[in-house]
């Protein structure tokens, strides 16, 4: 089977566009760690200030496709996604059938109080996504792996279903307010002191159910007067209904980025698994060892814990 890739830019930003997959070969998780990883600090925009553990927990993707040696490339190119919210963020965990499962070492232990929402790749080679508890021996049985991220869009959730579910997942609230911080221009005392509010909040509630965790992230973020975000990049993917991979870079809430997903690809279900400068695709043709074409933020931050790779039977796309 031929396959179908087709590549659209949206408007002039660099890293804004939307990727429909269909008829590839093979998807491979790569993790660039073996242990559960500690989390950056991210409030004082020192993240490339990294110890030595952080340091050997990140790498490039080409890295970690050279690592698998030749047989996963050699003979047919390979589109990689960046998923690096897996092993940074808190509730974004990764199982591959070999390591297991894998946390931040904040995570509490698993199975989680609030099931997890993820997108796995089944041992029979389909995509699905689903909600999981983090329960080890189920994961084993279905997947070939299974990663976990913030969900944008989950039929049959209503609005106010789906927003609970944002708040309670979204382990950094800049994701969903407009809170700059760090090495952001307009970040202010005022923003990031309500940031670290908001994320130890979040933090000191991770064994506590979905409807408690939203319920105190929105009354704080109402208290704060806080907006909604709408110009931080995501990198969201979604499943079609004939199980076809099909991913959007793009800006605007989250919830946003879920029903565009849903009004071009049909996708019932999506996931947010970046964001911001960490956000990139490559794609790698036959043969090569290194990317012909990368699509990244100016700011793009290169070494990163996860990525999907996903064999391709062609060289053949269309934009």
């Amino acid at each position: 089977m031929n396959n179908i890739i087709a590549f659209e830019s949206l408007g002039n930003a660099p890293m804004c566009h939307r990727i429909f997959l269909k008829g590839i070969a093979e998807a491979q998780l790569l993790l660039a760690s073996d242990h559960n990883v500690q989390e950056l600090d991210v409030l004082d925009g020192q993240r490339l200030r990294m110890n030595e553990e952080q340091k050997k927990a990140r790498a490039t993707s080409t890295e970690l496709l050279q690592r698998m040696g030749g047989e996963f490339f050699s003979d047919q190119p390979v589109l990689t996604i960046s998923t690096r919210n897996v092993l940074a963020n808190l509730r974004c965990w990764a199982y591959t059938q070999r390591k297991g499962i894998l946390t931040t070492m904040e995570e509490s232990a698993m199975p989680s109080v609030r099931s997890y929402f993820g997108l796995g790749y089944t041992r029979d080679g389909r995509f699905e996504m689903r909600e999981e508890d983090g329960d080890s021996r189920k994961l084993q049985d279905r997947y070939e792996w299974f990663l976990s991220g913030v969900p944008l869009r989950w039929i049959p959730l209503s609005d106010h279903e789906l927003l609970e579910c944002i708040l309670s997942e979204a382990a950094d609230p800049s994701h969903i307010f407009r809170l700059p911080r760090g090495k952001h221009p307009e970040k202010t005392d005022t923003s990031e002191a309500a940031w670290e509010s908001l994320r130890n909040t979040f933090v000191s509630m991770k064994n506590e159910s979905r409807k408690s965790v939203a319920t105190r992230v929105s009354t704080m973020a109402t208290q704060l007067g806080l907006e909604r975000e709408r110009t931080y990049l995501h990198q969201v993917i979604g499943v079609d209904p004939d199980g076809n991979l099909c991913q959007i870079g793009d800006r605007d809430t989250l919830e946003a980025l879920g029903q565009r997903l849903y009004e071009t690809f049909g996708c019932e279900r999506a996931i947010c698994f970046d964001n911001g400068g960490s956000c990139a695709i490559s794609f790698y043709p036959a043969g090569v060892v290194g990317p012909c074409m990368t699509k990244a933020e100016f700011n793009h931050r290169s070494p990163g814990t996860a990525y999907l790779a996903i064999r391709l039977v062609s060289n053949n796309f269309r934009c």
